[in-house]
């Protein structure tokens, strides 16, 4: 059989700990050339790259979702995780986010198993969750906003938007 047609098996050091305490000290020393190695190797398996990513942030939004009480549209019961987000409960998300340094879902997901899944978020579809932060309310009629003083219905919106 030709050689190179099966992958090897990677070699273990004998001596495991060891290995990891010198590559632990070799990447302290070495930051800039653990960055280009990094870069390279990301450029050689951009599939791998891309798959282990999603893999993260599937887990990531699953895990948040189970924190906040189930992978379903609160207001409807849509059960694809592809239309499924995190709606902030007492509104304000674009400003949160830009407070914590969170540019995407994926990070914002992150940010909350690291702050411990903390209290005032809801798992909404992404027509809910729109529909409740542009016009204060879910077509559904099952969830509703009162922003301060202004009525979570606009009585001037055309008579179409409403049930």
């Amino acid at each position: 059989m030709p050689k190179g047609i099966y992958p090897r098996p990677p070699k273990l050091p004998r001596d495991l700990e060891k290995h990891r305490t010198g590559m632990k000290r070799w990447r302290e020393r070495n930051p800039d050339r653990r960055g280009a190695a990094q870069k390279r190797w990301r450029q050689k398996y951009p599939e791998r790259v891309k798959s282990s990513r999603q893999r993260h942030h599937y887990a990531s939004k699953l895990a948040a979702f189970q924190a906040y009480g189930g992978s379903f549209c609160l207001c409807c019961g849509e059960t694809h995780m592809e239309f499924l987000s995190i709606d902030h409960i007492n509104g304000g998300g674009v400003q949160h986010r830009k407070q914590i340094g969170v540019a995407s879902g994926g990070q914002f997901y992150d940010w909350l198993k690291h702050e411990g899944f903390p209290p005032g978020f809801r798992v909404l579809c992404m027509n809910c969750n729109f529909a409740l932060g542009h016009w204060g309310y879910c077509p559904h009629g099952n969830l509703e906003r009162t922003l301060g003083n202004i009525p979570a219905r606009n009585p001037l919106q055309p008579a179409l938007f409403h049930d």
